[in-house]
């Protein structure tokens, strides 16, 4: 009995031995850093805007007989907007006509009377010179006439309508305006720390709440060389494509600007996860996997945040890399992992 007892303590304690030697080994997820080549994402509020907006009024004055148009209409270009009342203006056209018409039958005659020689060069040139005032006075009474009817220039949509029927405007009162949507564009206002980078602009995209899952390419118009009160300087963008989706003039978008921040040396930088970077008395730094599957620390300089949310590793990388992607924290130096592998988007839950 007391050597089954012997016997038996030997085996727990060899039990406990084998169990205190051996190590856990745990399993990692990696990552390798991608490269930036030192790109930036700047976001800013925007504001899709129409090609031109137009303020069309009469170039005579007067009392308004009809408007023919109200707000969000849209119009044809040659489409009449309004008129003014017309008596008065047909009056001075037909008193005009009759003056010129008179004065053309008598030129007629002198002009015969001339090449007689019954009348002198004087006389002749008087004549002349009359009709030809008479002539330009009756153009002048036309062209009040025509101006009393207001047309279109162009195609395009009422955006106002400031004057009714019967109202009084004088000549260039704004009597309506028009908003020019053949084509659109983007204007967005930036700081002076990304208009001092402007020669470093590489791309530019929008894109809006109201089509979540569309970005839409941009081309650069122009940038204000001036800044504003508020020490903001306008940029404008236009649509690289054709189509710009449902998005039209005042609603709001978010503009991204790609800056190029590498300058002349062209150094690479990279893209790592957020959860990949740990810290160490104020030191950043990430656990690399090294070929014998055992981790090592390595310090590394946070460049940024990207428009993403992932952080910008400016140097400690060289991107082949095989970086720890989560639980740092709980990781030494020299510990051995295990590195699991991708999941598979097609079989997700590991079920085939």
């Amino acid at each position: 009995m007391r050597n089954l007892l012997i016997v038996m303590l030997l085996l727990f304690i060899t039990a406990c031995g084998a169990k205190k030697g051996e190590q856990t080994v745990r399993s990692v997820r990696t990552v390798h850093p991608q490269a930036t080549h030192g790109e930036s994402v700047k976001r800013l509020s925007g504001v899709v805007k129409e090609a031109r907006e137009i303020s069309l009024g009469f170039k005579t004055g007067g009392a308004i007989e009809r408007v023919y148009v109200k707000e969000g209409d849209y119009v044809s270009k040659g489409d009449t907007i309004a008129c003014l009342e017309q008596d008065d203006y047909r009056l001075g056209l037909d008193a005009a006509q009759i003056q010129y018409e008179q004065m053309k039958s008598e030129f007629s005659r002198i002009e015969k009377l001339y090449r007689a020689g019954s009348i002198s060069a004087n006389e002749y040139e008087k004549a002349s010179a009359g009709l030809k005032q008479l002539e330009v006075q009756y153009n002048v009474n036309k062209n009040k006439f025509d101006y009393t009817t207001l047309v279109s220039p162009l195609d395009g949509y009422i955006q106002t309508v400031n004057y009714e029927k019967s109202e009084m405007l004088q000549a260039g009162s704004p009597i309506v305006t028009i908003l020019d949507m053949t084509a659109v564009k983007i204007e967005t206002d930036i700081p002076a720390s990304i208009y001092m980078k402007r020669g470093e602009f590489t791309a530019f995209t929008c894109s809006s709440p109201l089509e979540p899952d569309k970005t839409y390419p941009l081309n650069l118009v122009s940038i204000n060389r001036k800044a504003s009160s508020t020490q903001l300087y306008k940029m404008v963008l236009a649509p690289a494509g054709t189509t710009f989706g449902i998005l039209t003039a005042g609603m709001n978008v978010s503009v991204e600007i790609t800056i190029d921040n590498t300058g002349s040396d062209k150094k690479t930088e990279y893209l790592l996860p957020v959860n990949s970077v740990a810290d160490s008395a104020g030191t950043p730094y990430v656990w690399v996997v090294s070929a014998d599957t055992t981790v090592k620390r390595v310090p590394v300089t946070i460049s940024r945040v990207d428009a993403s949310g992932k952080l910008i590793i400016s140097s400690g990388l060289d991107g082949t890399e095989q970086v720890v992607r989560a639980g740092v924290n709980a990781l030494t130096p020299g510990e051995k992992v295990n590195i699991l592998p991708e999941a598979d988007e097609t079989n997700v839950g590991g079920l085939f």
